[in-house]
């Protein structure tokens, strides 16, 4: 009896040790992932593969099994996000050649020339950009610049003006954005209609909420 409590004390003591290890290559990992970022400025991408290495050798994983976990990790990563990927970086082309060609700048004078409120002008030039790029944080860049001129003509406050470019950036969440294969990937939506409905629909009801929030702003700002 003594014998079989000495050996599961044994065993248990083990199992944390291990445990233990494991917790530890863990922490040096990201430790050493911090430290090469921040202080050495490595490439973001040799930090994280260093510290999955770190993490698995010191966490008693063999060196075969832990080049291993990491190929495994990149096929399956690359495998769910590789379309992502790919329809990000033609978004980026096409919102590059909407930047270097300058058919930012025609569009943002096309619109200050309509007849609307003055408000909305922001609201119209980042929603246009949106639907061009993709990419809402490009957007609200690209149409910052071309709408923070305007601010003195327009008689808009800054506050205002950011919250339309914001309201603009939500309005169209289509196929050449990445969020959008992200979220259809998260609730698993394959059908065109439903993604459509789900992420593409209730991006123009946000935005048009927030439309009937601007126009009641603007007399309180």
């Amino acid at each position: 009896m003594e014998t079989k409590d000495v050996l599961l004390r044994l065993r248990t003591e083990k199992k944390m040790t291990q445990e233990t290890q494991m917790l530890l290559g863990l922490f040096l990992g990201i430790l050493v992932m911090i430290v090469l970022v921040l202080k050495t400025r490595t490439h973001t991408f040799i930090a994280l593969l260093l510290a999955a290495l770190i993490t698995a050798l010191v966490g008693r994983m063999s060196p075969a099994d832990a080049i291993t976990a990491i190929q495994d990790g990149f096929g399956n990563t690359l495998k769910s996000t590789g379309i992502i990927m790919l329809i990000t970086g033609a978004g980026g082309a096409l919102g590059n050649v909407v930047k270097v060609s300058g058919i930012g700048e025609v569009l943002g004078e096309m619109v200050v020339s309509w007849p609307i409120p003055a408000i909305l002008i922001p609201v119209i030039i980042v929603a246009l950009m949106r639907i061009a790029l993709g990419s809402a944080t490009v957007a609200i860049t690209t149409a910052a610049s071309l709408t923070a001129p305007l601010m003195s003509v327009l008689s808009i406050s800054p506050l205002l003006m950011s919250l339309s470019c914001c309201v603009g950036a939500i309005s169209f969440s289509y196929f050449n954005d990445s969020g959008f294969w992200v979220f259809n990937g998260m609730f698993g939506l394959t059908e065109l209609k439903d993604q459509v409905r789900c992420k593409t629909a209730v991006s123009l009801i946000m935005s048009g909420v927030g439309v009937l929030e601007l126009l009641i702003a603007q007399f309180f700002i």
